[in-house]
């Protein structure tokens, strides 16, 4: 039996990349199984893309993932530290967790793409926006075991902007 795939919706005025990551995503769900992060990262878009951050999911116990960031450029820039090796509860307030996690969880448990704009304060109390992109991705074609993450950080004064806050 071939697995469902829902679809998510980019808005018009989605970046570039996040649009080109989605199709290509999109293109190879349409054989009947998720795409692996090599199938994703065939493409020189994706593959260079600094705002790319590879997310593996943990189980800790039954139902319990936790997501730890792998490539992650763009967060260092967004957290000012590196992200990389750490935990999303890691990186992130305690206030703004559940939040993020329950996005990640969308895109893991209906095996999704989602997009959505966030703005975060960073620990010096700059606010920083972003588009973002999350892929679930899978080695088998059906068991996630990774979400791609591309984060598109949103110039001061952009009209996305004012609108996600």
């Amino acid at each position: 039996m071939r697995p469902e795939f829902k679809a998510t919706v980019l808005p018009d005025s989605a970046d570039d990349s996040l649009v080109i990551a989605y199709r290509r995503w999109c293109d190879l769900v349409s054989s009947g199984r998720l795409p692996s992060l090599s199938d994703m990262l065939a493409h020189e878009t994706l593959r260079d893309h600094p705002g790319l951050a590879i997310i593996e999911v943990e189980w800790r116990d039954v139902g319990k993932p936790r997501f730890r960031f792998g490539r992650t450029a763009v967060l260092a820039e967004a957290f000012d530290r590196d992200g990389e090796g750490y935990a999303l509860d890691e990186m992130v307030t305690p206030d703004s967790y559940p939040g993020i996690e329950r996005t990640y969880r969308i895109a893991l448990d209906e095996r999704r793409g989602h997009y959505w704009i966030r703005t975060i304060v960073t620990r010096q109390g700059d606010m920083r926006s972003f588009e973002r992109l999350l892929l679930p991705l899978s080695e088998d074609g059906h068991t996630v075991e990774r979400l791609l993450g591309l984060f598109v950080r949103l110039k001061e004064g952009d009209s996305d902007v004012a609108e996600a806050i």
